[in-house]
């Protein structure tokens, strides 16, 4: 028997949706290592980056939440749902505390970049304009995911791009790592402000790139892409890419004083 308008067979179209979102999820786990090892991992082991607890703890909770999302997916095509349930029920706590310390760890490195000098900390708020919108973004998938639960095509899509966007900072340290050579966090005040919107902007296809992957999958196994599949790769690059020029407006440049002057 073969699914309508594919003309691949329902058991290969099933064995294929039961490993998909888990290599997806391999893919973001990788993702994330080539970008956090040389501005993250490998100073933290060789005790050379000094940042407050908080910074830690945010890496760690956006660490969790890949982790948590490939556990998930392996759960799922292992077919055991009792347990992928159970698991679940971490997500949204975990997704509340990634944003949370999202938002604090922005704030603590504009004060630490406002100890450099007030262009330091302009330009480290110009690069927070690809922050903020990731959050929403990540935030949101997050919540619609949750309330479509439900219905499981369209949840462990939603999840998939939520994880997807919440890889977008490592996309950014792989352009500036890689391409600018800026590894240590100390150097991005230096960076220039075209190079903190192109490394945001690149960031945003590279993340694309991987949308555009999973409708692939869609038109492979359904014959068309999933409402859902569109609704995130019509949403991802305009809303992370449109507010790049934002990015040096006195309007943003505003919130985020306020924002860096309401976490002390």
């Amino acid at each position: 028997m073969t699914q309508a308008n594919t003309g691949v067979p329902t058991s290969d179209i099933t064995a294929m949706g039961q490993w998909f979102f888990f290599r997806m999820a391999l893919a973001s786990l990788a993702v994330c290592f080539v970008g956090f090892l040389p501005t993250y991992l490998a100073p933290l082991s060789a005790g050379t980056f000094d940042r407050p607890p908080l910074v830690h703890l945010h890496g760690l909770s956006m660490a969790a939440w890949v982790l948590l999302y490939t556990l998930q997916t392996w759960l799922v095509a292992k077919g055991r749902l009792g347990s992928h349930r159970r698991w679940g029920m971490l997500g949204p706590a975990l997704a509340t505390a990634a944003i949370l310390l999202l938002i604090t760890a922005m704030t603590v490195k504009f004060n630490i970049a406002q100890e450099v000098g007030n262009e330091a900390a302009s330009k480290l708020r110009v690069g927070a304009i690809g922050n903020i919108p990731t959050g929403v973004l990540f935030a949101a998938l997050v919540a619609v995911g949750v309330a479509q639960i439900h219905r499981p095509e369209a949840h462990k899509r939603l999840m998939l791009l939520a994880t997807l966007v919440a890889i977008h900072p490592a996309f950014g340290r792989i352009i500036r790592s890689y391409f600018f050579g800026v590894t240590r966090s100390d150097d991005v005040p230096a960076m220039t402000t075209q190079q903190l919107l192109i490394m945001s902007g690149g960031a945003t296809l590279a993340l694309e790139v991987l949308v555009l992957t999973l409708i692939a999958y869609d038109w492979r196994t359904r014959g068309r892409p999933h409402p859902v599949s569109l609704v995130g790769a019509a949403l991802i690059v305009p809303s992370l890419l449109l507010v790049l020029p934002l990015g040096e407006t006195d309007a943003w440049q505003s919130l985020m004083l306020w924002l860096q002057h309401s976490g002390g």
